[in-house]
């Protein structure tokens, strides 16, 4: 409360789906993996995979995934929520790097 006004403040969970949403706002790809990594136990993964199937984005499904991947989080996606072709997983990057079957994304980190 501030002022006596109720202020939304975003769960931890809504703030990384919406920086992942949102690129510009947020940290980049590689803080939100770190973040992941360095804050899984604190996290609530079902939360995250929920918020994000409910955004109803297969490209956010299967980025938030693969993220979840690579800071050692194993979570099993339906493919109804995956996208058909291929994504980048950094957007504003080249289309070149690792294609990764299980999650139908680029990985375009390391170019």
């Amino acid at each position: 409360m501030v002022n006596k006004n109720y202020i939304k403040i975003a769960l931890p969970e809504k703030a990384i789906i919406d920086s992942i949403m949102l690129p510009e706002y947020g940290p980049e790809i590689e803080d939100l993996i770190k973040i992941l990594t360095d804050r899984k136990n604190e996290l609530y993964i079902d939360r995250l995979v929920k918020y994000a199937i409910r955004m109803n984005d297969k490209s956010l499904v299967a980025r938030l995934a693969f993220m979840l991947y690579l800071a050692g989080i194993d979570v099993d996606i339906d493919d109804k929520y995956l996208p058909k072709f291929y994504i980048k997983l950094v957007p504003d990057r080249e289309r070149k790097g690792r294609w990764i079957n299980r999650f139908k994304i680029i990985d375009n980190l390391e170019i």
